[in-house]
């Protein structure tokens, strides 16, 4: 039950969980199931559940009443609600809103809400307030505070400010902020710059950067230089792995599969997980399967995803759910998506529904889920809706699935 999930997160003031379970509960049609509850909470002086209560009943359409739970919600308010009614604000585009709510809740006493707000300050380019509000929630300093700002900035699309701030980490001597300054600078296709940042975090003893320098330099095709700059990291779990894939991309089989089964024999999961799905593209699938069922045994949510994708190609649907399910446990944010396509093609379009708007709400594949969202309501007649739903595909997607949105789009006219 919904509301068995959500009564110990409101109990215990969580307001993340909380109002995550809330979404979760509109997204699947079951906002109407947890009303009991969140009103009888609200009654007995909750905020936080007065603020999910009117968060549900806009989802149902119900505009009055939600304002007045929203009301009620903010004349109340404690920190974890000021909290939320600051993320809610955020994610309207309400920044001076947020900021507001999140003061107020780091000024009575609640150092949480000084994540946000040190993210959304910089954000807006005012890093040495951002340093300073994330350094009061964490008794961070030195600079260190600017790696993780700049982490969520390079995930939030702010890579002007997220780049500022890996300089300044890196100009504090934060030595892991050279292989995060690289990932930028590799995502924005910088390649000699970020090169030249990986080579620095080797320097500084940053083991795991050559497997970002690698991973790049195999991407770009430059084969030989990336076998030596795995061969700095023999040492570590995972090298054996990256060489493998390598290896299948210049065509020597024999050596990946060497690679492979060297990785599988130092622990490394993800190893048996890139080897099982290798199989699972040659004859010897039944090898694969097993593989993978290895990896899934010993966590990997991954592993997970791609079994429930080889049990789908199977037929073998209940399997397939199953492990889909498993990999969401597990945070895979695509198997929302893999599984909403499973669930469509099952006729559950309402579950599939659910699970694409999950996907959207995690802000990952985002642009792959609103396709996918599109094509649901489309096949529905819902042609209004899948039109905003594919449009924002084209917007956020590459170049392939701008032109599968567009193909789409014509349909709709």
């Amino acid at each position: 039950m919904v509301s068995d999930e959500l009564r110990p997160r409101l109990h215990a003031g969580d307001v993340v969980e909380a109002l995550d379970e809330v979404e979760k509960a509109a997204m699947f049609g079951r906002g109407a199931d947890v009303i009991p509850l969140l009103r009888l909470m609200a009654s007995e002086g909750s905020s936080l559940a007065a603020l999910c209560l009117s968060l549900i009943q806009q989802e149902l359409g119900e505009e009055e009443e939600s304002r007045r739970a929203l009301d009620t919600a903010m004349e109340r308010a404690d920190t974890a609600t000021m909290h939320g009614l600051g993320m809610l604000a955020e994610r309207r585009g309400d920044s001076r809103e947020a900021e507001r709510w999140y003061r107020q809740a780091v000024q009575a006493g609640d150092r949480w809400p000084g994540y946000e707000l040190a993210y959304l300050v910089a954000a807006q380019g005012r890093l040495d307030e951002a340093e300073t509000v994330y350094c009061a929630a964490t008794d961070k300093g030195g600079g260190e505070a600017y790696e993780p700002i700049g982490v969520v900035l390079k995930g939030r699309g702010q890579f002007r400010w997220a780049e500022e701030a890996f300089r300044r980490a890196v100009s504090a001597g934060v030595r892991s902020a050279y292989e995060s300054y690289g990932n930028l600078l590799r995502e924005q296709s910088r390649i000699d710059e970020a090169a030249a940042m990986y080579e620095r975090a080797l320097t500084a003893g940053v083991g795991y950067a050559a497997f970002s320098y690698g991973d790049m330099l195999t991407d770009v095709g430059r084969y030989e230089e990336a076998e030596v700059v795995y061969s700095r990291a023999s040492h570590l779990i995972g090298t054996e792995n990256r060489l493998a894939k390598l290896y299948l991309r210049m065509g020597d089989v024999h050596r990946a599969e060497r690679a492979w089964r060297s990785g599988i024999g130092e622990g490394d999961s993800d190893a048996v997980l890139e080897y099982g799905s290798y199989l699972l593209q040659t004859e010897r699938q039944d090898q694969g399967l097993r593989l993978l069922e290895d990896a899934a045994a010993q966590g990997n949510a991954d592993a997970h995803r791609v079994l429930g994708e080889a049990y789908g190609e199977l037929g073998r649907v209940q399997e397939a759910e199953q492990h889909f399910r498993l990999a969401i446990e597990g945070y895979d944010v695509h198997a929302h998506i893999e599984l909403g396509d499973l669930l469509a093609q099952s006729g559950r379009v309402d579950e599939a529904r659910g699970h694409y708007r999950w996907a959207i709400s995690l802000g990952e594949d985002v642009a792959l889920a609103h396709f996918r969202l599109g094509l649901l309501l489309a096949a529905q007649g819902k042609a209004q809706d899948a039109e905003v739903n594919l449009r924002t595909a084209m917007e956020l997607g590459d170049q392939d699935l701008r032109r599968r949105a567009s193909e789409v789009l014509t349909t709709l006219h």
